[in-house]
């Protein structure tokens, strides 16, 4: 009787501290996984702070391309252009018409008016 109870104990004890070890073990996986976290979490807040910082050097960079580019404008444009005369237009040659072909067309025909006193206008078809 004595012997079963000592391996009844002894089956407790061995349960027990494997029991323990089971919690210590799964304690031990959640501090492993919590710092895995907490890495990768710092990882990406690195990442984006020097994306950002990339970003603001781009900007800069191009800002002083566009500053310097404003100021060789300037330099170059820093006198007032004299206002220089218009060039005179190209004048059409009107074709030379004969007295004949006036004489043969028909004229104008007078404007007729409406009630209200205003002009009408035949069309030209009918001229």
């Amino acid at each position: 009787m004595k012997l079963a109870r000592e391996e009844r104990e002894a089956d407790k004890k061995e349960k027990a501290s494997i029991k323990e070890l089971a919690k210590a073990n799964k304690l031990y996986n959640k501090k492993i996984a919590q710092e895995k976290r907490d890495t990768r979490a710092k990882e990406k807040e690195e990442q984006k702070a020097k994306e950002v910082s990339k970003r603001k050097a781009e900007r800069e960079r191009q800002r002083q391309a566009c500053d310097s580019q404003k100021a060789v404008q300037k330099a170059s444009t820093g006198k007032r252009k004299a206002s220089e005369k218009v060039a005179p237009r190209k004048k059409q040659k009107r074709s030379v018409r004969d007295n004949v072909d006036r004489a043969l067309r028909t004229p104008t025909p007078l404007h007729q008016t409406n009630t209200c006193g205003r002009r009408i206008l035949q069309p030209r078809k009918y001229w």
